[in-house]
């Protein structure tokens, strides 16, 4: 019997930052292992210490791929994840979905959308065809997979929204809503964007109204705030962070 481990090696889903970082929860490794082989190892001390190593190693990669992202950096964050596979080339083969989200997410931000959309798309239908069901519910990681696989949905989802595919973005978008173990504010966001495009006003209203439910702080600070409201406005539409200071 085996269950999903994942890597934290967090990295921003495409398209998800605003005014502010945004929620570091999807994980961007999975792999396999036994359960329990990892816990029932009889480690020595010079072993233990060659896996915190590796472990520290790699993990630093994870921030430098991550804080590039973050910083709009994508040749810094090529560069951090060339010397993670470089040195663990293992990785490519255990955790190629990994790779994959972290090179979507690199493509994203150069502006390569067709490549960034490959990415995405190949890696979930690797885990589609492999969790034809979806991740595993019940096991000691199957949120924080859950959080990782609601990640690659949203970001083909922001990807084809850049594309001005509106309706095939919403689809992702809903499916990584429902994919993700809690509530997330600027999943809502982005889907009323991608619902104002179509002009889909009322449910539009309704997707930025969850997302002030979920986090009033992020939809109040919404860099295109004011846009979404006045389009809404003029379309008979107010929801709670368009209301005036104090009426919200």
């Amino acid at each position: 019997m085996k269950e999903l481990l994942i890597i934290m090696l967090a990295v921003m889903p495409a398209g998800a930052t605003d005014v502010k970082p945004v929620q570091q929860d999807p994980p961007p490794m999975l792999m396999e292992i036994a359960v329990g082989s990892f816990e029932e190892e009889v480690d020595s001390v010079s072993s233990k210490l060659r896996r915190l190593m590796w472990e520290s190693r790699r993990e630093s990669y994870g921030r430098q791929i991550n804080n590039a992202i973050a910083t709009r950096d994508p040749d810094a964050a090529q560069k951090a994840l060339d010397g993670l596979v470089r040195e663990y080339p293992e990785l490519k083969k255990q955790e190629p979905h990994a790779i994959e989200y972290h090179q979507g997410n690199i493509a994203f931000w150069r502006g390569d959308l067709k490549s960034a959309y490959s990415e995405f798309d190949k890696a979930i239908k690797a885990l589609e065809q492999e969790y034809p069901n979806g991740v595993p519910p019940g096991g000691q990681y199957s949120d924080m997979n859950a959080s990782f696989l609601s990640g690659l949905y949203f970001s083909r989802g922001a990807t084809q929204m850049h594309q001005g595919q509106f309706a095939k973005a919403i689809l992702d978008m809903d499916k990584a809503i429902s994919v993700s173990p809690k509530p997330i504010a600027y999943m809502q966001v982005n889907k009323c964007r991608a619902l104002i495009a179509l002009k889909k006003y009322k449910e539009a209203t309704e997707s930025f109204e969850l997302a002030y439910k979920i986090d009033s702080q992020w939809a109040m600070n919404t860099k295109d705030k004011s846009l979404i409201c006045e389009t809404l406005a003029k379309n008979s539409f107010q929801p709670q962070p368009c209301l005036p200071p104090g009426k919200e």
